[in-house]
C-alpha cells in the first residue's frame, strides 16, 4: 500500500483595505469605504508575487460606496 501524498496549497492573503471598502460601504461611510476601494485596488494590482486577493470586495466597497455617495447628494440637492 503506497504513502498518501500531501500537497500544500498556497493562498494569496487578503488585502485588509478591500475588506474594510466593503464594511465602510456596508455600514453607511460610503466616502471611507470609497477611498479604502481605491487603495486597495491599487496595492492589489501593484503588489509583489504570489499578490493580494480582494479584488471583488474592494470593487464591491467601491459600487456600494458611490451609490451611497449619489443617494446622499440627491436627497441634499432635492430637499435642501
Amino acid at each position: 500500500m503506497s504513502e498518501p501524498t500531501i500537497t500544500y496549497v498556497r493562498v494569496q492573503p487578503a488585502s485588509y483595505l478591500a475588506i474594510a471598502s466593503c464594511v465602510l460601504s456596508f455600514f453607511g461611510a460610503g466616502i471611507f469605504g470609497v477611498i479604502c476601494g481605491h487603495m486597495a485596488l491599487k496595492r492589489i494590482r501593484n503588489a509583489p508575487p504570489p499578490g493580494l486577493s480582494g479584488k471583488g470586495a474592494a470593487l464591491i466597497g467601491l459600487v456600494v460606496g458611490y451609490v451611497e455617495i449619489a443617494v446622499l447628494a440627491f436627497f441634499v440637492l432635492k430637499f435642501a
